[in-house]
């Protein structure tokens, strides 16, 4: 929903097309998951975060938030952030109805978010693999690698061996 009316003219089409596109592109690649669990919120935005998500999460948190426990927002998902929607997320949300000590952001998008006193939970990625070359179903097993086999002489060989 725009707040401002966009004039019709072909003059305004032909200079603005590449913010029209952007703007038209970015309204519908955001979504929240939300669920409750003992007293606590967890949401989980994904796609673009601009000035409608940022008002989509304000609204939510206020609406939803009922002063106990905590709220813990996963910034993971965020594909792209706007100033425009940091900025009004951070001015928009009544911090005396949401305190900011009980938001919690998770993922490195949060610092951006984050408005003043709230938490910023940053984890570090695991590793699916970590090949040590025995692995029985393993990918790796396919590439040839040498390896080194004593032999009775007391020297060493080496073979090209498939694992």
């Amino acid at each position: 929903m725009s707040i401002v009316k966009k004039p019709e003219s072909g003059l305004f089409k032909f200079l603005f097309r590449d913010a029209l596109k952007r703007e038209d592109a970015m309204q519908g690649h955001f979504q929240m998951t939300m669920k409750q669990k003992n007293g606590n919120i967890y949401i989980t935005p994904k796609g673009t975060f601009n000035g409608n998500s940022a008002w989509e999460l304000v609204h939510l948190l206020h609406s939803k938030f009922q002063g106990k426990g905590r709220i813990f927002i996963d910034t993971r998902f965020i594909t792209e952030i706007c100033q425009f929607g940091c900025d009004t997320f951070q001015k928009q949300i009544n911090l005396r109805k949401v305190p900011p000590s009980s938001i919690c952001f998770k993922g490195q998008n949060g610092f951006m978010l984050a408005p003043q006193g709230s938490k910023v939970i940053v984890t570090s990625e695991k590793k699916a693999h970590q090949c040590k070359g025995n692995c029985a179903n393993c990918q790796c097993r396919t590439a040839r690698k040498s390896r080194v086999t004593p032999v009775a002489d007391g020297f060493e060989s080496e073979e090209k061996v498939a694992i």
